[in-house]
């Protein structure tokens, strides 16, 4: 364990990991942040904000890939990132929380591009998934499902069953963003 958004704590993570293990096949980024904060209240989107969510969101996620990248390369493993709708859309929790999503869904792509063929690197990005996150803002989900065509939440499962597929079901695809949101954004 370790903070991600501490480029040193996770180099040493996974120098640890690779020590402790034969292979590194796969690396999925899922950790997350954000601060529910309505999208016209631009005077609530503080330096800190921004910060908290850009360092764990972004940075974290590219520290880890880093991290792991000379390790995928040997063993020609795949990146799977966990983004989000709001990544594509412009909307959810917060403003800073939809930029630090569509920054990493342009990361995936980049990473895609520099690391192919040895890494593939592609991303699930979730619509609202029901979580301790979300269970607060039951309005939030209420609204989403309105306009959702399959009417209902993704589950944890849902959005497993999307990144295992991408880690071990697939073997030609890269530079791809997963949308798992029963079909609110098609």
């Amino acid at each position: 364990a370790c903070d991600i958004a501490d480029d040193a704590a996770v180099e040493k993570a996974f120098a640890q990991i690779a020590k402790e293990t034969s292979v590194i096949d796969v690396l999925v980024n899922n950790a997350g942040t954000t601060h529910f904060i309505d999208h016209n209240d631009l005077d609530a989107l503080t330096d800190q904000v921004w910060d908290d969510i850009f360092s764990v969101n972004m940075k974290g996620t590219f520290y880890a890939c880093r991290a792991v990248m000379p390790e995928l390369k040997k063993s020609h493993g795949n990146i799977v990132n966990v983004t989000s709708v709001a990544g594509l859309a412009g909307n959810g929790s917060s403003i800073p929380y939809a930029m630090s999503k569509a920054a990493l869904n342009c990361m995936t792509k980049s990473l895609a591009k520099a690391f192919a063929p040895e890494v593939r690197v592609n991303a699930v990005a979730p619509g609202p998934v029901l979580t301790r996150w979300l269970a607060p803002h039951p309005k939030m989900i209420e609204q989403s499902l309105s306009l959702t065509p399959m009417k209902r939440a993704a589950t944890g499962d849902d959005i497993a069953a999307a990144i295992v597929f991408l880690a071990t079901g697939t073997n030609l695809m890269t530079g791809q963003i997963i949308v798992v949101d029963g079909g609110r954004t098609m």
